[in-house]
């Protein structure tokens, strides 16, 4: 199951989402909560399955909290994130569904791009990863979209942490892909991320050394560096 968190900021942009034209809708949102709402009940009522399920939240928790009640009215085996206000290639889903039958995948992401508000066509970055390299990942995190996971990944855990707001894509990366037993890179782009000005991250590396059982001293590591 893919989930898609929402905030009221951002209804124009996941009216958009959701009227595509490519989706038969005609691409324009006038960012009223009533209006998209009656949309998502729309596209419920023609789902197949009841694959589409809409909740509106009473408050707005903050990212982890909003992303973690989502999380529950989640029922497939693997989950995929999907902001609001990206895009995803038209082939991704069979793509990664590929990857899980022939490889056994349990944990994948592909390449991504970023381009500039509402324009497609204006990219500012290509982002070309490279398979899964755990140094590099403890260091920044390049895996980031579009990632789809196993969940029994999870282990009756949270999907978010809200200590780590700002960084909780990060913590979650690191947490899933050390128990994950095969990650495949697909490396196409297929993941279109919107810049404005709201995006985040850094103070979760912590953590994940403690899993692994690496001391990391930061205060002797700044009097060696002084030596």
């Amino acid at each position: 199951m893919i989930f898609i968190r929402n905030h009221d900021r951002d209804l124009r942009i996941s009216q958009d989402l959701i009227t595509d034209p490519e989706n038969g809708g005609t691409g324009s949102g006038t960012g009223d909560l009533k209006m998209l709402e009656a949309m998502f009940f729309q596209m419920i009522r023609h789902s197949p399955l009841g694959c589409i399920v809409y909740k509106h939240l009473d408050h707005n928790g903050g990212i982890s909290y909003n992303t973690n009640e989502c999380y529950k009215l989640a029922a497939g085996d693997y989950i995929g994130l999907f902001d609001q206000d990206d895009i995803i290639h038209p082939s991704v889903l069979f793509e990664y569904v590929k990857a899980i039958n022939e490889q056994g995948a349990d944990y994948l992401y592909c390449d991504e791009t970023t381009f500039k508000e509402n324009d497609i066509n204006k990219m500012l970055t290509m982002h070309f990863k490279p398979d899964y390299a755990p140094d590099n990942l403890r260091a920044n995190n390049y895996i980031c979209h579009f990632s789809v996971f196993s969940r029994k990944l999870l282990e009756g855990e949270e999907l978010f942490r809200t200590a780590f707001d700002g960084a909780q894509d990060h913590d979650m990366i690191l947490r899933l892909t050390d128990r994950a037993q095969k990650i495949v890179h697909v490396p196409r782009l297929m993941y279109y991320w919107r810049s404005h000005e709201d995006r985040s991250p850094q103070r979760f590396v912590h953590p994940h050394w403690y899993r692994i059982w690496v001391t990391w001293d930061v205060c002797a590591t700044l009097r060696m560096s002084r030596q």
